[in-house]
């Protein structure tokens, strides 16, 4: 079975903000998760600025539909093309496919398009709302949209704790040669 996972992620927290799941490249998936992340992040913020839109140069991003889209007057995004019209990758978005392929996909042996469908919700909520992000200091993407600030007294108590007991574990089981 092959299927085709669309994202659309804020690069500064790793939220996603909008998916969608096709047996096809679609364009019409494409502009249907642009619209709904779009539709967020105006109505949460109240403010229409434009935003950076970044995309691959794959033919679901690249195409008449998806350029439509972006030419509409409500709609403020500029596309900016990874490697082409910027220096770097798109790599953000990419390594939340990759967490969300290999993390809970692959692993949960989906056999039909229906379970896989029916499988993204609770997998995005997992990743927004509930697994820490070690690249957000410990924040979920849904603290780090909303702005929460993270707390580095605590996190480097627990980090210091963690080495310690870590040492110590390694320390208990040390080899024989290692401990005469």
């Amino acid at each position: 079975m092959r299927h085709y996972l669309y994202l659309v992620v804020d690069n500064y927290s790793r939220k996603i903000l909008s998916y969608r799941i096709s047996d096809r490249v679609s364009a019409v998936d494409r502009v249907a998760t642009l619209r709904e992340a779009w539709e967020k992040v105006v109505g949460q913020s109240g403010q229409d600025q434009p935003i950076d839109l970044i995309t691959d140069g794959g033919p679901e991003n690249i195409n008449r539909t998806v350029d439509t889209f972006l030419e509409e007057e409500k709609v403020h995004m500029n596309r900016k093309i990874a490697l082409e019209d910027l220096a770097f990758s798109n790599s953000m978005v990419e390594a939340t496919n990759k967490i969300v392929k290999y993390h809970y996909l692959f692993p949960a042996k989906l056999k039909h398009g229906v379970e896989l469908k029916n499988r993204l919700p609770e997998v995005v909520h997992d990743f927004n709302e509930v697994r820490p992000h070690h690249q957000l200091r410990g924040l979920t993407p849904a603290e780090a949209y909303a702005g929460q600030g993270v707390n580095t007294l605590l996190l480097d108590r627990l980090a210091q704790k963690a080495r310690k007991v870590r040492k110590e574990a390694n320390q208990s089981h040390l080899c024989k040669v290692c401990k005469g």
